[in-house]
């Protein structure tokens, strides 16, 4: 079979518009040449452009994506990627709040642990500078207390009570006079005040009777 072939002539068509011929030949205009020149014309056979249609399809459109229909994509990533972070965020400030209040009850359980232990090492210290603070703080007679006697040789005249006792969730304080049943809760600094207040008067006494053993009689 013969194959068609695209021509080209000079034409001079009637007028500026293509001419279309018989068959399936189109005829396009092409520039005009200035000073009277005559016009080129293309024919195209129409069999070319059937082909070039069948290999490559008609020309598709997509469809766009409106500039508002991006946006609105944008903030709802945006709103999920707070959201996540806010949750992980509460998680991490429970965990800070948790950690914060074992750290504050842990302060305080070592403080009443120091304040008690402190007591204990001014009577052992004391009790080495004078023996007789025996007859008035007998060694190891309460746990997690100390008792000094208000008569080292009378038992029956009471004890001065000194407590520290992990109560609830926070450390109690607790003193009661000889002549007290009752203990009362008082600071850390109001105990240790107390406390040395009460050791001072029966080292006092050991010694002012110390003095007095030695005057002449």
């Amino acid at each position: 079979m013969a194959t068609r072939k695209s021509t080209i002539g000079a034409l001079r068509p009637s007028g500026n518009h293509a001419k279309v011929y018989s068959g399936s030949s189109v005829v396009l205009p092409s520039l005009d040449i200035e000073g009277g020149s005559p016009a080129i014309w293309l024919e195209i056979d129409g069999s070319v452009r059937k082909r070039v249609l069948e290999t490559h399809g008609p020309k598709t459109s997509h469809p766009q994506v409106s500039q508002n229909s991006r946006t609105r994509q944008k903030t709802g990533v945006e709103r999920c990627r707070q959201k996540v972070e806010k949750a992980v965020g509460a998680r991490g400030s429970t965990h800070g709040n948790i950690d914060s209040l074992v750290n504050k009850h842990l302060a305080s359980f070592r403080n009443a642990e120091k304040t008690f232990a402190g007591a204990k090492a001014l009577v052992q210290t004391y009790r080495e500078k004078y023996p007789q603070l025996a007859d008035y703080i007998p060694e190891g007679a309460v746990e997690h207390g100390i008792h000094i006697r208000e008569n080292a040789t009378d038992e029956s005249e009471g004890l001065h009570k000194f407590h520290i006792r992990i109560r609830w969730r926070e450390p109690w304080y607790e003193v009661a006079g000889a002549d007290q049943h009752d203990y009362q809760q008082v600071n850390a600094a109001t105990w240790t005040q107390r406390f040395k207040e009460q050791l001072a008067i029966s080292i006092a006494k050991i010694v002012f009777a110390r003095e007095a053993a030695q005057v002449p009689k």
